[in-house]
């Protein structure tokens, strides 16, 4: 009896609306609303829940039988959010440039570590506290970095967990069999790095 993953058409309404949440309660917080003090933790939330939806796919891409097309699955984040991340790193230059009395060449270093999806590091690297760094208007784009990191190194580990299972399972006769191994692998792969 073969055990499948829900097809990709499922939508998981419970999970959605847990997201929506998430993004209602930052945006809370953010705008300084006091009875939500704490609710800067549902971006926790939202990155558990787009490493589930990421998983999700990518391990019904492995239980069909197909293989994981990294660079398809990194050109598809890349090209959904760099439309908008480019208009607010350009709007972001402008008015700094044209209107803020802000340091510009930290501005500039932190559009260049956005630009590449890592202003999470240099953030940390630079011991920036987030809840008192108030002259950074480009603060927020750390999550985009811990997301796209995300994005890089989960498929990149389930591909060689797979690629691992499918060498220690050559021997297995049938292809059910063998999907079975790989996604065991995986997990197991993954359960022990969390």
């Amino acid at each position: 009896m073969e055990t499948a993953l829900p097809a990709q058409r499922d939508v998981r309404t419970d999970l959605q609306g847990l997201r929506g949440l998430a993004v209602l309660l930052v945006v809370c917080f953010h705008a300084g609303l006091s009875f939500v003090r704490g609710a800067f933790v549902a971006v926790d939330v939202f990155f558990v829940l787009s490493g589930f939806f990421l998983a999700r796919s990518l391990a019904g891409q492995l239980v069909s039988g197909n293989s994981i097309d990294l660079s398809a699955v990194y050109g598809r984040r890349v090209w959904r959010l760099l439309p908008a991340l480019a208009l607010v790193l350009l709007a972001t230059l402008a008015g700094t440039t044209l209107v803020a009395p802000i340091d510009r060449a930290a501005i500039a270093d932190q559009v260049r570590a956005a630009a590449w999806f890592s202003s999470n590091v240099v953030l940390a690297n630079d011991g920036v506290n987030y809840f008192s760094a108030r002259e950074n208007p480009l603060l927020h784009t750390w999550t985009l970095g811990v997301e796209y990191q995300l994005v890089l190194f989960l498929p990149a580990f389930m591909v060689a967990l797979a690629w691992i299972s499918k060498r220690l399972a050559s021997t297995a006769a049938a292809s059910d069999e063998r999907r079975h191994g790989v996604m065991r692998t995986v997990v197991a792969g993954i359960a022990i790095a969390g």
